[in-house]
């Protein structure tokens, strides 16, 4: 399988928001792309999807070595698509008539993502992290061979994120995975590749592990938190923790939930991936 982007550029009218992005992705695995607000993540994911044209350079995909079939794409984008009026349960049904899936696959995906409390809501009347509940479902209903995930976890609640998460890590042992995330501390463990843009080219590309550092500072803001972690500092609303990996920060999040208080935002308090945008390309 792979994907190859050489000397792409792409954008919206005469507008160039890609500017020469070159890559390649040659086997399954989750490569996480980063980039600052108008860096072209989304647009590099609307031009591999097809959604817009390339205005010059190549972009290759194929499904096995031969190239003789087309690898099938799953895009979860920013906005939902949805047809306005749908209940959870009719989306559902709706995308799994498209893509050929049967109920067990409705129910599996039902199950995995906790839609229960959900399945008979108008769509429209979701929160915004309930809409991206269902927006990622929507895109598990079949196997694809490239993801697409704009994105996927920002307003999930974190037991919600940390599930998907591992549905993820799951789908990348045999398809390839791009995922654009601003949460950071996610980003360390959950990809093995980092694509930096910036001004729609490409900064760095390399493996996380050249970047990851052993400790971590995160900063979770909620509710009864200083009182379930009465030793924590607290900085701006945010209880601090120094910790070494996703496992401890999933652990931290369990006791918290379990202790009777809530959590509102989880993040990296130290951008170990800002000082990248300084290096020459």
């Amino acid at each position: 399988m792979e994907l190859l982007f050489n000397n792409v550029w792409s954008g919206y009218g005469t507008k160039e928001v890609l500017k020469g992005t070159s890559f390649k992705i040659g086997s399954p695995g989750i490569t996480i792309v980063l980039g600052r607000n108008g860096s072209g993540k989304t647009t590099m994911f609307r031009t591999i999807t097809g959604i817009i044209k390339p205005m010059k350079g190549e972009i290759s995909m194929r499904k096995n070595s031969g190239g003789e079939q087309s690898p099938s794409i799953g895009y979860m984008a920013h906005s939902a698509g949805i047809p306005a009026g749908f209940t959870v349960e009719e989306t559902m049904n709706f995308y799994a008539e498209i893509e050929g899936s049967d109920k067990d696959q409705v129910m599996e995906v039902k199950r995995s993502l906790n839609l229960t409390n959900l399945w008979d809501i108008r769509f429209t009347s979701l929160s915004q992290g309930q809409k991206k509940k269902v927006s990622l479902a929507k895109c598990l209903l079949s196997h694809k061979d490239i993801y697409i995930f704009d994105e996927p976890t920002s307003n999930l609640d974190p037991e919600i994120a940390s599930e998907a998460r591992k549905i993820m890590s799951s789908l990348a042992e045999d398809s390839i995975i791009l995922y654009s995330s601003h949460n950071l501390y996610e980003a360390q463990e959950i990809g093995n590749r980092v694509l930096l843009l910036d001004d729609g080219k490409i900064k760095f590309d390399g493996n996380i592990s050249e970047i990851r550092k052993n400790k971590r500072v995160i900063g979770i803001r909620g509710a009864g938190i200083s009182e379930i972690f009465p030793n924590s500092f607290v900085k701006n609303e945010y209880c601090i923790f120094d910790v070494q990996g996703n496992d401890e920060v999933d652990n931290i999040i369990k006791k918290i939930v379990s202790g009777g208080g809530k959590i509102y935002e989880v993040k990296e308090m130290e951008n170990i991936l800002e000082g990248l945008y300084d290096i020459e390309k």
